[in-house]
């Protein structure tokens, strides 16, 4: 049995060194641990090219921890592009491994397996003429773009990719696709193709919820033996986590202590407070009050107060608390609602806000 380990969009960068550095230890972590034969970068492992500079020397020390007989393939993405003018990757000494930035394509023979690469480029549209060799061994594409059917409009959408035609996996025979550039994990099946994205390896941005990681493909020895694939979440990366408050009329809100419960060290935890109130400055001084308390709980805390709105003497407004009592007992019992929920709590407000002001 083979074990390869693929990640993808670790985005390493000065600005979150140590978070991201802590990440990449964890992935060699894990591929020794695995005794893996090989270790895939599927793109933006560097946030950029000046990132990849000023980090190479950090990156060769950590990947160089992994034994010889580990193989470590590095393919560049779309950052990698971003301010690299003249340059290549491939100049830098980033340690004991192969970066795989020829275009269109290149072809490696390893161990019973052959790795197609096709790193980021402007368009991949011209595909059919490539002159790929047949397939004669187990072949693994990597890859970096998005697969036409495996993305979507979301929060996790990662801009700048070029677009991948699912058709270019079964024309050159790929067994498995290890691909980069979406931030959310998916793996789809089409006949024996797998086709996988790991989502990013790190919390690069606000909104991308969920566990990060990687994937281990372990390759059976025998040639018509399936593939498996198993997800590993990566710990020291913790999670990002976005909470929807309702303030109060006089800027109070409920106890975070519950919720709080569940944060990691490694979490970015953003909570976003929504209402009317008497005097916005409550509002400041709530967000002070739980930086203040809880920061240090978490890798970063935000507070978003740009959803909350002042108008005097509404706390004793009867139509307002009629409103909210009417809102209250409505409250769903599903999660899934409470999103609605609490944008219809909002809309109620501004639209009594704006009738009261009116008014006046």
């Amino acid at each position: 049995m083979t074990e390869i380990i693929h990640c993808a969009d670790l985005h390493l960068s000065t600005a979150d060194q140590t978070y991201s550095l802590a990440v990449l230890d964890e992935i060699v972590r894990l591929t020794r641990d695995h005794q893996a034969a090989f270790l895939l970068f599927a793109g933006d492992t560097f946030d950029s090219f000046p990132a990849a500079e000023a980090l190479r020397a950090e990156f060769r020390k950590r990947i160089s921890a992994l034994p010889p007989a580990c193989e470590i393939l590095l393919l560049p993405g779309n950052h990698e592009e971003l301010q690299r003018g003249s340059r290549s990757l491939s100049s830098l000494d980033l340690g004991p491994l192969t970066v795989l930035d020829s275009k269109p394509f290149q072809l490696l023979g390893r161990k019973q397996l052959e790795f197609l690469a096709i790193p980021h480029q402007a368009g991949s549209s011209g595909y059919r003429d490539w002159q790929v060799p047949a397939k004669k061994l187990r072949r693994i594409v990597l890859a970096h773009g998005v697969v036409s059917g495996m993305a979507y409009a979301g929060g996790d959408e990662e801009a700048g990719g070029s677009a991948l035609d699912p058709d270019l996996f079964v024309r050159f025979e790929a067994d498995y696709a290890a691909l980069g550039h979406i931030h959310s994990r998916r793996q789809e099946t089409r006949g024996t193709l797998q086709l996988a994205y790991p989502g990013s390896a790190r919390v690069w941005r606000r909104g991308e919820t969920g566990e990060r990681g990687l994937y281990r493909l372990s390759v059976p020895a025998a040639p018509q033996a399936g593939c498996r694939l198993h997800f590993h979440p990566l710990k020291s990366a913790g999670q990002y986590r976005e909470y929807h408050i309702p303030l109060g009329l006089e800027g109070e809100t409920e106890d975070l202590a519950p919720r709080a419960k569940t944060w990691q060290a490694e979490d970015w935890v953003r909570l976003v407070f929504s209402g009317l109130v008497e005097d916005e400055h409550s509002a400041a001084d709530l967000a002070a009050v739980l930086k203040r308390d809880w920061s240090s709980r978490v890798r970063r805390l935000d507070v978003d107060r740009e959803q909350v709105s002042a108008l005097p003497g509404i706390a004793s407004h009867p139509l307002v608390r009629k409103f909210l009592t009417a809102w209250q007992e409505n409250e769903p019992q599903e999660e899934t609602g409470r999103r609605i929920w609490m944008m219809a709590r909002q809309m109620g407000l501004n639209a009594i806000k704006e009738s009261l002001e009116a008014r006046r």
